[in-house]
């Protein structure tokens, strides 16, 4: 028995040594060691490559405009070619969409941190974090080499996408961060995620986004230079868009002096959300106009009401951003000095017009709102607004009392008295109605288009819905307005198109 544990023993401890001395090997295993492996994976062919010409299509996702917030989304077709000099890191870039009856083409030039739109020749300044500079920023051979020069880098504990193994590499990029997934057995990329503000249309009211490109479709664009053909793109959770290159060229001749970027339109462009900000305010302080006794419109990027009662103000949508919300609240206390704003009306789920409320929250205030749209109020208030705090961020939240709107609701007495009324139509139910009695005034929510020069409406259905649901209710309405139309209209022209 002794004889045969001295030969055993050794073996053992052979093996428990060995172990150590790999477990020890992998624990030690440095992010620039596994960044070098992910730029060998990658080939040494990208050492050849300054510039690269790309071409490619894919599909959008309407998120925000689509009839329910948690889809199926609306796509629309999308076609992209980009010239770049990867050296620079300059580009130029063509883009062509398609979206129902729209069609739309732009081009672009990338410097880095700056973009501008190119307009017969000339270039406009355009907000820095655009979609098409996360395309560039995210692409393989620029930012694992970013990555690498960081200086930085963290390997953070190992994760699993795609029932693969991940190494985890983090960094900061201009302070933002950024996180790479690397395939474990093949060491090439499997996504990279970065978090910030996302500026580009609604994205903008979520505050500080994680931005997700997941790599894919691999192909060798010449000798020992692999690039994934196609990428998909989520923001926060959710799927925005599939991309395909389908044709490349490798260092084409090309000068890229042509597109450097002027500091006056750097400058410029620094300024262009203050611009468009303070062109809303200028138009709703300008063109704000009482259609009815103590019932104010608000014209803006998306049209608000405010409504005098006798205990308090109540709001009816908040458009844009935290900062055009804030501009309203200061216009309700310029209209009504001293008075509270007691509650907060948002008809509609589309995201681009539930992105002021957040400044509402920071009071004592009641929100009502179709019942079905809870989860998204939530979440638009419980955003991480942490590079640029807004309000809500700075102030904190108040007493907020959620109201989820599934039945007629009330809201005050006397001549503005509010009666909320949900759709219960096919593409409208996350939406509702506001009717003042007293009036004889219906406010349509984002349902209601106005017809387009052709005297046609645009989507006949939505119209259709609107004049359903005032019958439905049995709603003794004489006028009508919604979020994008700023005039009171006839309700008996409903009648006449579809009586």
């Amino acid at each position: 028995m002794t004889a045969r544990l001295n030969v055993i023993l050794p073996g053992i401890l052979f093996l428990l040594q060995c172990n150590t001395v790999f477990t020890q090997s992998a624990k030690s295993e440095t992010a620039i060691q596994v960044m070098a492996k992910a730029m060998t994976a990658l080939g040494n062919g990208w050492d050849t490559v300054h510039t690269l010409k790309l071409e490619g299509y894919g599909n959008r996702f309407i998120v925000d405009q689509s009839e329910r917030f948690e889809g199926p989304y609306i796509p629309y077709q999308t076609s992209r070619l980009f010239t770049i000099d990867i050296d620079r890191q300059i580009a130029a870039a063509k883009e062509e969409t398609n979206l129902s009856n729209f069609s739309s083409v732009a081009d672009y030039v990338l410097n880095a941190n700056s973009i501008a739109l190119k307009n017969q020749g000339h270039l406009q300044p355009l907000e820095a974090n655009h979609e098409l500079q996360d395309w560039m920023l995210l692409a393989p051979e620029t930012i694992l080499k970013i990555a690498s020069q960081s200086g930085t880098l963290k390997l953070s504990k190992d994760t699993v996408l795609q029932k693969a193994g991940q190494y985890v590499i983090s960094f900061k990029y201009n302070n933002f961060p950024v996180r790479l997934f690397l395939n474990k057995e093949t060491n090439m990329l499997t996504a990279a995620q970065i978090t910030k503000p996302q500026l580009s249309g609604y994205a903008g009211i979520w505050g500080d986004s994680r931005k997700t490109v997941f790599y894919s479709f691999w192909n060798l664009l010449g000798k020992n230079i692999h690039y994934p053909l196609q990428t998909d793109t989520y923001l926060d959770d959710y799927y925005i868009e599939s991309f395909l290159v389908n044709k490349w060229t490798v260092n084409l001749p090309f000068s890229s002096d042509s597109l450097v970027i002027p500091d006056s339109i750097k400058q410029q462009a620094a300024l262009a959300g203050k611009s468009s900000l303070q062109r809303f305010i200028k138009r709703m302080n300008s063109q704000a106009k009482e259609i009815a006794k103590d019932i104010w419109l608000l014209p803006g990027p998306c049209n608000t009401t405010v409504v005098k009662q006798q205990d308090g103000v109540v709001v009816i949508e908040s458009s844009y951003s935290s900062e055009y919300g804030d501009a309203i609240i200061k216009k309700v206390k310029e209209l009504y000095p001293g008075e509270k704003i007691k509650a907060f009306i948002a008809t509609s789920d589309a995201w681009l017009h539930l992105g002021g409320i957040r400044p509402f929250a920071t009071g004592n205030i009641s929100f009502y709102f179709p019942y079905r749209n809870e989860p998204l109020l939530t979440k638009v208030l419980d955003a991480p607004y942490i590079t640029n705090p807004d309000s809500l961020a700075r102030k904190g939240k108040g007493k907020v009392t959620m109201n989820g709107v599934k039945n007629i609701v009330t809201i005050g007495q006397g001549m503005n008295t509010i009666r909320l009324y949900p759709y219960r139509t096919e593409t409208g139910d996350r939406m509702m109605m506001v009717f003042f009695p007293g009036h004889k005034i219906v406010y349509c929510s984002d349902l209601y288009q106005p017809k387009g020069r052709d005297g046609n409406y645009w989507q006949p259905h939505y119209a259709w819905e609107v004049y359903h649901s005032i019958k439905e209710y049995d709603l003794p309405a004489v006028k009508l307005y919604a979020m994008h139309v700023p005039e009171l209209l006839d309700v008996s022209g409903l009648e006449k198109d579809f009586e």
